[in-house]
């Protein structure tokens, strides 16, 4: 039988969550804290696509912006809860079903997830979730995604949109 990348990648995470310390985190990718911006987003709507044991998402929360994070594995949520407390909401959700109302959110973020989905006509044929992404951005917001890029570590590649 065959299995999903989201059904692999679920099964994977519940067996070997990630979480890594706040250090440790941006210890491994130094650049991160500035190139997530987020000290850029206080009073903002921001979503955090596969927000994953919530180390980023903290940060965001920490400096003002109104955060939620999406994940599909149950033990990343039940950390990424723990991690944020009432300073974030976490939700289960893929980045593909955002259950979110349009113009929901002022800024899109999401770090080493998205490489993961698969290109088909559906979507785009792209990487990105950007037609859900999209559709959940204000008129006048900004969707940040970082991928891992397959033969480069740190990543190699980002995307930043203005959405008009």
């Amino acid at each position: 039988m065959a299995h999903s990348a989201a059904d692999l990648a679920i099964k994977h995470w519940n067996l070997t969550p990630l979480y890594y310390s706040e250090e440790e985190r941006y210890g491994v990718y130094p650049w991160l804290y500035e190139a997530a911006e987020f000290t850029h987003h206080r009073n903002e709507r921001v979503l955090e696509v596969g927000c994953g044991s919530g180390c980023d998402l903290l940060q965001f929360a920490k400096h003002g912006a109104l955060a939620t994070g999406v994940d599909i594995t149950p033990k990343h949520l039940d950390l990424a809860r723990q991690r944020v407390g009432n300073l974030a909401t976490v939700l289960g959700s893929d980045g593909v079903n955002l259950p979110f109302p349009d113009a929901s959110f002022d800024y899109v973020y999401s770090h080493g997830v998205a490489h993961a989905r698969r290109p088909t006509p559906e979507n785009g044929g792209g990487n990105l979730p950007s037609t859900p992404a999209r559709r959940t951005v204000q008129c006048a917001g900004v969707r940040l995604y970082l991928l891992f890029h397959s033969l480069a570590f740190p990543p190699a590649w980002h995307e930043l949109e203005a959405v008009a």
